[in-house]
């Protein structure tokens, strides 16, 4: 039996006030297939996602004070 994945897209966006130090970033993951897990990380560190159920997953980035802008 010969097994293929299936090819499939993956929107990825994200919501905040504004995208530097000292602000949390709501990052949304929607795949067109079905997935068991999404994983990603972010400056170095690991963003835990959630099944946020028909709307994807979505994980929450907080920026570091320390993170120089740019």
């Amino acid at each position: 039996m010969m097994v293929s994945a299936q090819p499939f897209d993956v929107n990825i966006s994200h919501r905040a006030r504004g995208v530097f130090p000292g602000e949390a970033v709501l990052v949304s993951v929607v795949p067109t297939a079905p997935v068991s897990a999404v994983r990603g990380t972010v400056f170095g560190e690991t963003v835990r996602f959630y099944d946020a159920g028909a709307t994807g997953w979505e994980g929450l980035v907080g920026i570091d004070l320390l993170v120089e802008p740019g």
